[in-house]
């Protein structure tokens, strides 16, 4: 295992270190929130995870790699940290936690079991602890990586299996978008509905709701819907509870083509989204737009290809 984690380590290219977790290491504090835009800005291969304010000011390089990607970005609810699981092909992944202004960066599952891969990622409501999508080898089982919903302490210790996602036997759950630690349970789009689990138990929330974000106060979900006929889609939000729900816009009127074209800011009041500028150069931009001016966007100016994008 040692082996193992020394080889991640010389194949990351940090801005700092990686070190493990402490008690008192990046858990949250009480202060304002930092409104900050994060993104991955690879140009080939690797990964460089960048930060700076919502006006494109104080820009920092958290992290980097020469190898491996990152698909998930997931700013604290204070906007003050960064969790992130880079994903190297390798038999062991990461689940790395920075501070959103530049820092050190820990693995909080150091001293844990060892995750083959790690998909969605999600807060609590104080910040204080995260939800994450592992999956797991279990031959003893009979299963090829089952994937479970998992919770752990933002220092790193109190890892805990909430729930089965996918048995590992066949076609299962794959989570979309964001997690939410919820006073009423975690919340999460299993790619057909939206779905709240409270006490070991999956309901649905939203129906026909999947590839789900929600704004830094923790007050909007704002999701693709599918119609009840399957054929139309919209972006919809409603508050965590299932309540206020309101259809936002078409699909076809979104100012992007990317599936995660509408990431709410901190209060929900913009969303955010990556569009293709340039096809046959391969640039890309970041825009900002109003949930009901979506024609009306504002160029975000973010170095490099930034498809994975999170702000706060």
């Amino acid at each position: 295992m040692s082996a193992i984690l020394l080889a991640m380590a010389a194949c990351l290219t940090m801005a700092n270190p990686v070190t493990a977790a402490s008690r008192h290491t990046m858990v949250a504090d009480r202060h304002q929130v930092a409104h900050r835009v994060v993104w991955d800005a690879r140009h080939r291969g690797g990964y460089e995870l960048w930060s700076s304010t919502v006006a494109g000011k104080n820009k920092v390089k958290l992290a980097s790699s020469a190898k491996g990607y990152v698909a998930n970005l997931a700013l604290s609810p204070d906007g003050s940290r960064l969790a992130f699981a880079p994903d190297f092909h390798a038999r062991r992944s990461p689940l790395l936690l920075t501070r959103s202004t530049g820092g050190s960066v820990v693995n909080l599952l150091v001293r844990h079991r060892r995750f083959e891969s790690i998909g969605s990622i999600g807060w609590s409501r104080n910040g204080r602890r995260l939800v994450f999508e592992g999956s797991i080898d279990a031959p003893s089982t009979g299963s090829f990586y089952p994937t479970y919903l998992w919770t752990i302490h933002a220092d790193g210790s109190q890892l805990h299996r909430r729930a089965l996602l996918d048995s590992g036997q066949g076609a299962g759950v794959q989570l979309y978008g964001d997690l939410w630690w919820s006073a009423a349970g975690i919340i999460y789009s299993d790619g057909i509905d939206i779905r709240l689990l409270r006490e070991g138990r999956s309901t649905v929330l939203i129906r026909r709701g999947h590839q789900m974000y929600i704004s830094g106060n923790g007050h909007w979900l704002v999701f693709r819907r599918f119609g009840r006929n399957s054929d139309s889609q919209a972006i919809w939000r409603a508050h965590p509870d299932g309540s206020h729900l309101e259809r936002l816009m078409s699909w076809p009127e979104t100012p992007v083509g990317y599936d995660a074209g509408w990431v709410p800011n901190y209060d929900g009041s913009r969303l955010l989204g990556t569009r293709v500028a340039d096809l046959g150069q391969g640039r890309t931009e970041t825009v900002t737009y109003r949930p009901h001016s979506p024609h009306h966007p504002h160029v975000f100016e973010a170095d490099g290809a930034a498809w994975t994008v999170d702000w706060n």
